[in-house]
């Protein structure tokens, strides 16, 4: 329970640091948020190619995110930190702009995958998400 209490008091520390984030690294968290509490680096890598992704690109701010403790990067995926990170970011999107970022995003990866599992994996997740913002 103790570690628990740990992590949840480390988590709302980041939280409080999000606003002195670089917009950049923001639009990705905010990205990163829409797919889920964790995504394929693959996916990612797709959405490098989109203007979804922040100016400089989501993985240029990949590093800096890890290295103050919001995401972390295994396995070939990424995810946050803590499950509360993910959930202050994402609620945090304005509603209109929560929208648009799933539907752009799963319209994106739609057109530009080869349909592999992941990517119908990803794109179902962040659909589920958009279809949630309208019930």
């Amino acid at each position: 329970v103790y570690s628990l209490k740990t992590d949840e008091t480390v988590a709302t520390f980041i939280i409080s640091t999000l606003s002195t984030l670089h917009p950049d690294a923001l639009k990705a968290l905010q990205v990163l948020s829409c797919c889920g509490f964790h995504t394929d680096v693959a996916v990612l890598e797709l959405l490098e190619e989109s203007d979804i992704s922040p100016c400089r690109g989501i993985r240029s701010s990949l590093q800096y995110l890890v290295d103050v403790g919001i995401v972390e990067i295994a396995g070939g995926l990424v995810a946050f930190a803590h499950d509360l990170i993910q959930q202050h970011v994402y609620e945090n999107i304005d509603l209109s702009q929560r929208r648009d970022l799933h539907f752009n995003i799963s319209l994106f990866l739609g057109l530009k995958s080869s349909m592999n599992s992941t990517s119908i994996q990803a794109i179902s997740s962040i659909e589920n998400g958009f279809k949630n913002l309208y019930i």
